[in-house]
This record gives structure tokens, sequence and C-alpha cells, in this order.
């Protein structure tokens, strides 16, 4: 995750970044506006985002956005 800059009034914290993100992967999507991601904004990786089991979170620098890596667990 490369958040704003913590003085950014905007800015969320860790727990806002992983349930927006879990929120988008998801195909239970209500009030979620995913118009940006074109042809994208249709795709999921689950029916629902209590399905995750396990999150590592890490703030690295650089310009704002984020990265997500997926795997299943056996």
């Amino acid at each position: 995750m490369r958040p704003p800059e913590p003085t950014d009034p905007a800015a969320g914290d860790a727990a806002n970044s992983l349930g927006d993100v879990g929120d988008t992967l998801q195909s239970n999507r209500v009030g979620v506006d995913l118009t940006y991601l074109g042809d994208l904004a249709d795709a999921f990786r689950y029916h629902d985002d209590a399905q995750i089991r396990e999150v590592h979170y890490r703030e690295e620098p650089g310009a704002l956005g984020h990265t997500v890596r997926l795997w299943d667990l056996d």
C-alpha cells in the first residue's frame, strides 16, 4: 500500500484501505462504484469478503496506490 501523506485529511487508515480492496474483489458489491475499472468492473475473486482467511499488509513509500497479490490457501 502506498497511502497519501499522513497530513492529508482524506488519508484513510489501514483498515479502511483493506476494506476497500476486499469490497472491490467480491461479487456482492452493494453501493461500490467500480466504473473506473472498465471491463474489469464485472470481475471478482470471491463471492463474499468473509471468505478471506489471511491478510498481510505493508506500507511503502512511493506514488499513491496499492498492489494486491492473491493466492489460494490449502
